[in-house]
């Protein structure tokens, strides 16, 4: 994450160091002020990412770390975690049946998070963006 960190888009929050959703709900809001005061109006699409983590692709996803200069033994290991990955629920004492994951990425890891923040960290729009993990504000 160190390395990480300063090169990803400022208008992204969660998962990183000093960007909660307190952090972004104060962006967001300050953006909106920013607009009323200049006697402005604002309109804002949300955006929420179905089954984000379930649809990431692995190979885009290294081809991404790859382009942030991530030494080669660090995107191997990463690979290598991701590939013939198994997962199971358990719900009080009962467990489901193992099952491997075909792609995606392993959820509650952090891990995870951040996969998921690199891997949207070049969605650009026409608007000013927030992005919260896999929620996106988008003001006009």
């Amino acid at each position: 994450m160190p390395s990480l960190d300063p090169l990803l888009d400022e208008n992204q929050f969660g998962c990183r160091p000093g960007r909660s959703t307190t952090h972004t709900l104060i962006a967001v809001l300050h953006k909106w002020m920013e607009i009323l005061d200049k006697r402005g109006s604002v309109c804002a699409v949300f955006i929420d990412y179905r089954k984000a983590f379930d649809i990431v692709n692995h190979n885009t996803l290294l081809g991404k770390l790859k382009k942030y200069n991530i030494p080669l033994c660090l995107l191997k290991w990463f690979g290598s975690y991701l590939s013939h990955c198994c997962q199971h629920v358990k719900v009080g004492q009962l467990f489901s049946s193992w099952k491997t994951l075909c792609g995606g990425m392993p959820q509650g890891s952090r891990l995870g998070l951040l996969s998921f923040i690199v891997l949207i960290d070049d969605l650009r729009a026409a608007c000013e963006l927030h992005k919260f993990v896999d929620d996106a504000t988008c003001t006009v």
